[in-house]
């Protein structure tokens, strides 16, 4: 809450209520009857207000830990991204909505895609990097912001990146989740998404092959500062998918990580490189 209520002070309101009856009660206007039963009525007063106050500060504190608590159970502590649980629970939601708004207009759903992201080597780093696991942390924090920094568009600093293709979209519409270990997803929303000309005329395979390319090319522009890392064969092979009709979260994560074991490989023939 951005300001805390505090209840106004009664001990004020109280004495000069008790005045004024005292200076009733000497001039006869109020009757000895009426009198006695008004201190009582002044307190019962006093301890509604206090109840009130009481009651709205308690539903405040138990909103407020309850949205605490419901960010810890759908965010990752060590990155800020959604949890596996968290990415699942909001792309189901946004695929009901597109549902619904695709049926109310009487056009097909609008297309979006899931990919799957898995560090190469990831465990080298961490047996073999001076700083250990701390360094794997730090990796997983940096792959973090890679994701986050691959979703924006405008940003400043973006205007000397040239590229052939680069997906452009509201940031909203895509949400980089850490599914545990060194593996991430990132589920995107292709309506709208254009190349850096504007134009929107792209197929839904062109708009993800763009915004694939953009994510490579924040992750190697990340490596490009480490040399360490990359020294250790550091690496990111990714899958992706586009949606299929009726398909869940749940069924567009298990295709983009078969998609992703699928990179791995292909990697592994083309390089002579075992992956993790």
């Amino acid at each position: 809450m951005d300001e805390t209520f505090v209840p106004p002070s009664s001990d004020d309101e109280t004495e000069r209520l008790e005045r004024t009856l005292q200076e009733m009660d000497e001039s006869g206007i109020v009757p000895s009857s009426t009198k006695d039963l008004l201190p009582s009525s002044l307190e019962r007063a006093t301890t509604l207000e206090e109840s009130v106050y009481k009651t709205a500060h308690d539903a405040a504190f138990y909103i407020v830990e309850n949205k605490r608590l419901g960010y810890e159970v759908s965010h990752d502590p060590l990155t800020g991204l959604l949890t596996k649980n968290g990415l699942l629970t909001k792309v189901d939601e946004k695929i009901t909505k597109a549902q619904a708004e695709a049926k109310a207009k009487g056009q097909p759903e609008e297309a979006s895609a899931m990919l799957f992201l898995d560090l190469d080597h990831f465990k080298v780093v961490n047996d073999k990097h001076p700083n250990k696991h701390q360094e794997g942390d730090s990796v997983l924090k940096s792959v973090a912001k890679v994701a986050k920094k691959a979703v924006r568009h405008g940003d400043e600093g973006d205007d000397d990146i040239d590229f052939d293709l680069l997906a452009h979209g509201d940031r909203k519409d895509t949400d980089p989740a850490r599914l545990g270990g060194d593996e991430f997803a990132l589920f995107v929303s292709l309506a709208g998404r254009s190349d850096e000309r504007g134009n929107p005329n792209l197929t839904p395979q062109n708009r993800l092959d763009a915004f694939q390319a953009r994510l490579q090319l924040e992750f190697d522009a990340f490596l490009e500062t480490r040399p360490d890392l990359k020294a250790l064969g550091l690496g990111m092979s990714v899958g992706a998918i586009l949606r299929r009709p009726g398909e869940k979260a749940i069924d567009m994560l298990k295709r983009s990580d078969q998609a992703m074991y699928l990179n791995k490989e292909q990697h592994h023939l083309v390089d002579g490189i075992t992956p993790r």
